[in-house]
C-alpha cells in the first residue's frame, strides 16, 4: 500500500496513512466503544496439532500470530518513526492474536520498536490468505480478533502492538475496507454468517465516508482521497451478501458501489501518452504506486469498464515498474542497515513507485501482487513464478520485505526483514485466490 501525508510508515504494506492527527488530539476525540468478544486460538498453541497448517508459508502466517519476545539493544541506529510514537495505551492491556507484520531478525537495531507492531491490513489480508490455502481455523483466529477489536461504529483502529493492544487510533477507509473484504470473503467461501456483523459494521462506516464525486473519503478526519482506498472499497461492498445490514437499501447500496467505480474512472486515472495510462494515489496526487495498478487492473476487468484503458494500464505496469540485477548484501551503515541476510541473485521484480517517485528497492509485496493479478487475468507467470521462488529462497521463514533497507523519504520505509503481506500475497497468488477479487 502507499501512504498520502505526512506520517512516516514503516513498511510499504502499511502505506495510507494520510493526514495524521497527533496523540493529543486523539485522546480528545471521543471514540466508540469496541465489541469485545473471544479469540479461538490455533496452530501453534497446545492441543492444535491438528491445526498445523499444510504449506509453509500459511506456517509462517500462523507463526506471526501474538507477541514475540525482543531482545533490549543498548543503541538505535534507526530513524524513528512518527508512526509509532502515536500508538495510545489501551484501556485494558492484553495481548492480541494478530499478524505481526514484520520478522525483525533479533539483533536489528528496529526490533524492540517494531517487531510486534501488527498492521491491521496487514492481519485482514492474512485472514483471506489462509483462506484460500485451506487454512480455516487459522482465518479464523484473525477474524474473530478482528471482531473483537472492531468500534461499534464499526470502526477498527489503524495499528496495534499485540504484546498490550496499545493502537494507533486513525481510522482509514482502505484497512477496514481490507476487514470487511475478509469477513465478506468468509461468508461467501463457507456460507457462514458468523462474520456478517464485522461485515456491516465496516460497510456501514466506510459507506458514511461518500463524497459528491461519488467517492469516498480517506477517513472521518480528513478529506483526501485514495485510489487504493477506493478499489478496495467496491471490491468489498460488490463482494456483500444481500444479508448484510449496510444500512442502506440494496438500490441504494448498489448505486454506491457504481457511485465509486464511476468516480474511481473519472478521476483516478491518468494519461501517460498515446500508449499508456496509470492509476495515480489519489485526488489531486499525481504520485503511481504499483499496487493501484495491479488493484486497478482487476478493477477494470471486474467492473467491465473500458479494455482500451486496461491494456494502457498493462503497459504502463510492464515498463515504468520492473527492476532486474538486484542483490542483498550486507551493511552496518544506518541508512541501508541489514547484517542478517546476503544473496548474490541476480533477483529481478518490480519497484513500488513509477518515476522514481520512491525510493528504488525492489518490494516482494507488490511484485507477488503483480503476480497474483496477472494470473487471475489469465495471463501465464512462468517467469515471474522462477523470480519468486528464488527470492523466497532467501531466507527459510518468509519472503523479505526488499532487496535494501531504504527509510531515507517520507514516502514508505522498506527493510531486509521478512514480512507478512509479501508471504500472503504469495500465497494468493499460488493459484487459491483468482476470485476474491471478483465482482
Amino acid at each position: 500500500m502507499t501512504l498520502t501525508g505526512a506520517l512516516v510508515a514503516p513498511a510499504a504494506s502499511q502505506a495510507d496513512a494520510g493526514s495524521g492527527t497527533s496523540a493529543a488530539a486523539a485522546k480528545k476525540r471521543k471514540l466508540s466503544p469496541r465489541k469485545g468478544g473471544n479469540v479461538r486460538k490455533a496452530w501453534p498453541a497446545k492441543k492444535s496439532r491438528g491445526n498445523r497448517p499444510r504449506k509453509q508459508l500459511a506456517r509462517f502466517l500462523a507463526k506471526q500470530v501474538g507477541p514475540t519476545k525482543v531482545a533490549k539493544r543498548r543503541k538505535v541506529v534507526a530513524r524513528s518513526s512518527a508512526v509509532i510514537q502515536e500508538f495510545l495505551p489501551a484501556a485494558k492491556p492484553s495481548a492480541l492474536r494478530l499478524v505481526r507484520s514484520f520478522d525483525v531478525p533479533a539483533g536489528d537495531p528496529d526490533a524492540a520498536r517494531m517487531a510486534n507492531l501488527s498492521w491491521t491490513y496487514d492481519s485482514a489480508l492474512a485472514a483471506v490468505a489462509l483462506m484460500f490455502a485451506g487454512e480455516k481455523v487459522q482465518a479464523e483466529q484473525l477474524l474473530d480478533q478482528l471482531a473483537a477489536l472492531q468500534r461499534t461504529d464499526g470502526s477498527i483502529d489503524f495499528a496495534f502492538n499485540v504484546t498490550n493492544g496499545s493502537s494507533l487510533q486513525q481510522f482509514r477507509t482502505g484497512s477496514i475496507s481490507w476487514i470487511g473484504l475478509a469477513a465478506a470473503t468468509y461468508g461467501n467461501l463457507y456460507g457462514s454468517s458468523r462474520y456478517d456483523a464485522l461485515a456491516g459494521g465496516a460497510a456501514r462506516y466506510v459507506l458514511a465516508r461518500k463524497q459528491s464525486s461519488g467517492l469516498l473519503a480517506g477517513g472521518p478526519d480528513v478529506s483526501w482521497v485514495s485510489t487504493q482506498h477506493n478499489l478496495i472499497a467496491w471490491f468489498f461492498l460488490s463482494s456483500l451478501d444481500d444479508d448484510i445490514n449496510t444500512g442502506m437499501s440494496e438500490s441504494n447500496l448498489e448505486r454506491a458501489i457504481d457511485g465509486i467505480a464511476d468516480g474511481i474512472e473519472r478521476n483516478l486515472i491518468t494519461s501517460v501518452n498515446s500508449s499508456h495510462s496509470a492509476f495515480v494515489q489519489g485526488v489531486g496526487d499525481p504520485i503511481r504506486p504499483l499496487d493501484v495498478q495491479s488493484f486497478g487492473l482487476l478493477f477494470l476487468e471486474a467492473s467491465g469498464k473500458s479494455q482500451t484503458t486496461a491494456n494502457k494500464v498493462r503497459a504502463y505496469l510492464g515498463s515504468a515498474y520492473p527492476v532486474s540485477g538486484r542483490s542483498i548484501v550486507k551493511s552496518s551503515d544506518p541508512l541501508t542497515y541489514n547484517q542478517t541476510y546476503s544473496a548474490t541473485g541476480p533477483f529481478s521484480g518490480y519497484r513500488p513507485y513509477a518515476d522514481g517517485a520512491g525510493p528504488d528497492v525492489l518490494w516482494a509485496e507488490g511484485t507477488a501482487q503483480v503476480r497474483y493479478a496477472l494470473r487471475a487475468l489469465g495471463e501465464k507467470t512462468t517467469t515471474l513464478d522462477s523470480t519468486i521462488s528464488a527470492w523466497n529462497a532467501v531466507s527459510s521463514t518468509g519472503p523479505l520485505g526488499a532487496d535494501r533497507r531504504d527509510t531515507s523519504r517520507e514516502i514508505n520505509g522498506y527493510h531486509v526483514w521478512p514480512t507478512s503481506a509479501a508471504a500472503s500475497w504469495t500465497l494468493l497468488g499460488t493459484g487459491y485466490g483468482t476470485t476474491v477479487f471478483g465482482n
